[in-house]
């Protein structure tokens, strides 16, 4: 009788979790609760109750994903596959990924897009493990399904930016400010994006909205410095002399926020240059220099 109720307790736990991942898991959304959930189904006995019940291996395996441990997520996932092909491919494609084993990462997702063709979370995997090769398709196909998913226009904005695609890139970026209005990193991208497609003037606009949401944003007013910088050595149209003065400013705000910022030094330097002041472009440019200009911040 103790086994039978064990096991009617067991399933009726295991109804919440199904629910709850279908509500968020799968999704990529966790709740706050979720190191509490995880550590019960550790605990709990289901695999010694019943060693074919394949929602207990794969509940098991994401305790493990979420805790790194790569390797027994995969014994978990893997048992699970074998029980129920329909289980966990999607789940264990993360693990994958994660670990960078991007081909098996690939073989996952499209095992799960086959058995649900509308997984929009399989798509964004699967993109992502691709690495640049056929991406595009796979974020463009979870944006249709997830049309209220700013991750994965974010997603697709990046990548689009990073093969140059500007006009896509700002389309992009502007729906996920649609959805998430207030958020100053995708300002900050809008921005980047307006940036490298030569229209500075909605660049410098899009860099201050992301500093009036995030005040301590050293990227943004680096970016919205060289962006004054860039237009006065452009000579553009509408650039006004007291650009180079504001890109001072923001260089200087940088330098601030990030003191070892050695492009932030550069460009000051090289701002200090164009108005003629020698002395103080040469510290810069020095300091620059010594941090090691040219590397990756």
């Amino acid at each position: 009788m103790m086994l039978h109720s064990r096991i009617i307790l067991w399933m009726l736990i295991s109804l919440f979790f199904v629910m709850g991942l279908r509500l968020g898991i799968a999704q990529s959304s966790v709740t706050e609760s979720r190191d509490d959930i995880f550590s019960i189904t550790d605990n709990l006995p289901a695999i010694e109750l019943n060693p074919d019940f394949a929602a207990a291996y794969r509940f098991r395996g994401i305790s493990y994903l979420f805790r790194d441990d790569y390797a027994l997520a995969l014994i978990d996932f893997t048992i699970a596959i074998a029980l129920d092909p329909n289980n966990a491919y999607a789940t264990r494609g993360k693990v994958y990924k994660a670990k960078k084993d991007y081909a098996r990462a690939i073989l996952d997702y499209t095992e799960a897009i086959q058995l649900k063709p509308d997984f929009a979370d399989a798509y964004r995997g699967r993109g992502e493990a691709y690495l640049g090769k056929n991406d595009l398709v796979d974020y463009s196909k979870a944006t249709e399904l997830s049309t209220d998913s700013a991750k994965a226009y974010c997603d697709r904005g990046t990548e689009s930016l990073n093969k140059k695609d500007y006009k896509r890139a700002i389309a992009d970026f502007t729906e996920v400010l649609r959805l998430k209005p207030n958020d100053a990193d995708a300002y900050y991208d809008l921005g980047t994006a307006h940036k490298a497609n030569s229209d500075y003037a909605r660049a410098i606009t899009n860099f201050t909205k992301t500093i009036e949401f995030d005040p301590d944003h050293a990227n943004a007013y680096y970016s919205r410095g060289h962006t004054y910088w860039q237009k006065g050595i452009l000579k553009s149209k509408n650039f006004e002399k007291e650009g180079y003065a504001r890109a001072i400013v923001d260089f200087t705000k940088t330098i601030e926020l990030v003191p070892d910022f050695a492009n932030a030094y550069m460009f000051r330097g090289l701002v200090y240059r164009e108005i003629g002041d020698d002395a103080l472009a040469d510290a810069d440019i020095t300091k620059a220099r010594e941090l090691g200009f040219g590397k990756k911040q």
